[in-house]
């Protein structure tokens, strides 16, 4: 079943260089989840878009070209530092080890996954986070969609079978 939604308003930048792979995250987010994603391809891009109260979340790469995914990180969470905002912020990493896990967390990052990225393990971070509210209440799956259809044209049918009788 496919889930058919209209404009989220959940918001997430993605921090990630590896074009093929950005846009494998994007594609899930946006076509699959509904999500408004936004893709930076090095730090210093990611540091120009972030605005607290911007994202809702951020996916986080942490080997990025220019710079660790831990200093964007930190220049984030300096930017929120005397605002209400505070972003949940992932790192991704395709392997991650013990001294990975210990410097996002040092950097301020909220928890880090294991990439690919699935559509289960970001369905339980909008969870874990409470963001399920922010995706659209107005999602439809194909199915409900197809249900409505065939009531709508048989009520249609009804209505003209009706009309066509003589009383």
């Amino acid at each position: 079943i496919n889930t058919i939604l209209s404009q989220s308003e959940l918001n997430i930048l993605v921090v990630e260089d590896n074009d093929f792979a950005g846009r494998a995250i994007k594609t899930l987010l946006s076509d699959e989840l509904g999500c408004q994603v936004e893709i930076a391809s090095d730090g210093q891009e990611a540091i120009k878009l972030f605005k607290p109260g911007r994202y809702d979340l951020v996916f986080m790469d942490i080997g990025l070209p220019d710079m660790k995914g831990y200093d964007v990180c930190k220049h984030f969470r300096a930017t929120e530092k005397g605002t209400s905002f505070n972003a949940p912020i992932l790192a991704l990493s395709a392997h991650a080890s013990q001294e990975d896990e210990e410097l996002s967390w040092e950097a301020g990052m909220n928890e880090m996954l294991i990439k690919p990225l699935m559509k289960n393990q970001a369905e339980a971070v909008f969870d874990r986070y409470n963001l399920q509210s922010k995706l659209t209440s107005s999602e439809k799956t194909e199915n409900s969609l197809e249900k409505e259809n065939i009531a709508a044209s048989k009520h249609a049918l009804n209505v003209l079978v009706v009309e066509d009788h003589d009383f």
